[in-house]
């Protein structure tokens, strides 16, 4: 049996159960993920200072170099000037941002008050929580209160479940028995009833849960409360629900959804650090993610199969969202939660005069999501795609993810252009070049510069930085990767010699490339750190 495309984004986890459980568990899974990721908070973690790593136009005055206020004493004009344009020049600080020390550690309260539809939340929230874990690149370790204060489990989600499940307490715990777990390092999530909760108060994590809806079987809904937010969710009803309370959904070892045979033209699609790849048939999609740094815990590529063949694709925030054609109509897939209307969308092939054919025998499109409508290329110009069935020829003439989480809203720029022009967008800046040699860069204020690249390169990326522009090219046979800034030039030899073109993050310094084996390589752009080492078949 296979999970529905709503489930997919838990699949790692939800491989642990028997199909027929995973899939009766799936609204509880997702309701309780909604419920926690409402309080996430995105942003940038703030970070201590840490020396100086170069120069930048930008800096309090106590940073700006000495010959600069030199210059303000010889030249007070020239200074006016400079500051006026923003081409002072600053020490630029070194910022180190702290690293998640501790573990996602759950404590469950498996006590008499937890019998029955408190352990089939508590199973739907570690399953939540597994998941959690794994995107924080950290791992999961379960207590189980009235133990051994101390005594966390760790390792295989299989083994873990099965633990927790004979673990059953015949006494209710307490808010000390809750402390006297508490480590400082780690991020502790409490699943418990409202009794316990309402005594807890501090750092932690609470997860509460009380039964509130009745049927001929029994208990069919429960309110689940987090923080100052509650949802009522749906139970598992009938066999399924018992066979769960039993352990009899988790004896089956462990298997993942099938490997894609290959990777297909990849390419980084977001600002998110997933890498999509076409797989060995039309309507299949592989999203592999890029760890955090080199050490990191390797998540296995996951399989997508659409209901039709796969014209482009893209992620967002947690979703994954793909163009595909069925009976001769364009329509949106949506992998996890909805997406506006977009699902609805359905718009007849011709109307952008595609030749699905010929894009499923290469790469993915790109794919951008804006103000409710999907926005794809095709024929040399960009098209908006409404919900209510019409295409909209655009004036865009180049698009590209913006940093951030803020995925509604890509960076583009519009006509009229000088049409001999090739324009590349990044960073907030853009570059144009009317001979493929010699760029003219514009960084996100209007600042100019000129960076000249070897002749027939391809520039594969434009990023600014405090020091000025850079280029990232490949040369005509893609053999070289070079960084190319307009006093300097620098081969990337970890990245140079593979057999095709390497495919560089919109907004990361990430790269990735297809080694002589068809697996996937992925690493820093800077550094030449491997990240991500992919075999075929994985």
């Amino acid at each position: 049996m296979r999970l529905p495309a709503a489930l997919a984004p838990w699949s790692d986890s939800l491989a642990f159960l028997a199909p027929d459980l995973a899939v009766a568990l799936g609204p509880l899974v997702r309701g309780i993920d909604h419920l926690v990721s409402g309080h996430d908070r995105p942003g940038v973690e703030q970070g201590s200072t840490d020396g100086f790593e170069g120069l930048s136009r930008r800096g309090h005055p106590e940073l700006m170099l000495v010959s600069e206020w030199l210059l303000a004493d010889e030249a007070p004009v020239e200074f006016l000037r400079r500051a006026a344009q923003r081409e002072l020049l600053h020490l630029a600080p070194a910022v180190r941002r702290p690293r998640r020390r501790g573990r996602v550690a759950v404590l469950a309260d498996t006590g008499p008050g937890q019998a029955g539809a408190g352990r089939l939340v508590q199973l739907a929230s570690m399953l939540v929580l597994h998941r959690r874990a794994a995107a924080l690149g950290t791992d999961l370790a379960v207590g189980v209160l009235g133990q051994e204060p101390g005594s966390w489990r760790t390792g295989d989600l299989s083994a873990l479940l099965r633990d927790w499940l004979r673990a059953r307490r015949t006494t209710e715990p307490d808010a000390d028995d809750v402390s006297a777990w508490t480590d400082a390092d780690d991020d502790v999530w409490v699943l418990t009833g409202p009794r316990l909760a309402a005594r807890l108060t501090g750092r932690r994590q609470v997860i509460s849960s009380r039964e509130s809806q009745w049927g001929a079987e029994g208990v069919t809904h429960v309110r689940v409360a987090f923080r100052d937010s509650s949802a009522e969710l749906a139970l598992p009803t009938g066999p399924v629900a018992v066979r769960a309370l039993r352990g009899q959904g988790l004896t089956r070892a462990a298997t993942p959804e099938e490997p894609a045979a290959t990777f297909r033209f990849p390419f980084f699609p977001s600002s998110s650090r997933r890498i999509l790849a076409r797989g060995g048939a039309a309507d299949e999609l592989v999203s592999i993610y890029v760890p955090p740094s080199r050490g990191a815990s390797v998540r296995k590529p996951v399989l997508h199969r659409l209901t039709g063949p796969v014209l482009a694709a893209s992620v967002l925030g947690r979703r994954l969202i793909a163009m595909i054609v069925r009976d001769g109509t364009i329509r949106i897939e949506v992998i996890g939660s909805s997406l506006g209307n977009v699902a609805d969308l359905r718009v007849p092939v011709e109307t952008l005069a595609l030749d699905p054919d010929a894009i499923c025998s290469a790469g993915l499109l790109p794919l951008y999501y804006l103000g409710g409508d999907v926005i794809c290329p095709s024929g040399g110009d960009w098209w908006r795609l409404t919900t209510d069935g019409t295409a909209l020829k655009t004036n865009y003439l180049a698009l590209t993810p913006r940093s951030g989480s803020q995925f509604d809203q890509p960076q583009f720029i519009t006509r009229p252009a000088d049409p001999k022009a090739e324009i590349i967008l990044g960073d907030g800046g853009h570059a144009r070049s009317t001979d493929g040699s010699r760029w003219q860069t514009f960084d996100p204020h209007g600042t100019e510069s000129t960076v000249t690249v070897e002749p027939n390169s391809k520039v594969l990326r434009l990023m600014f930085d405090g020091m000025g522009p850079t280029l990232v090219t490949c040369s005509k046979a893609g053999v070289l990767v070079r960084l190319v800034r307009p006093w300097e030039t620098r081969v990337l030899t970890t990245w140079s010699g593979l057999p095709t073109t390497p495919i560089v993050h919109p907004t990361l310094p990430l790269i990735a490339g297809v080694d002589a084996n068809g697996g996937l390589l992925a690493g820093h752009l800077f550094t030449g750190d491997i990240m991500l080492r992919t075999a075929v078949g994985e």
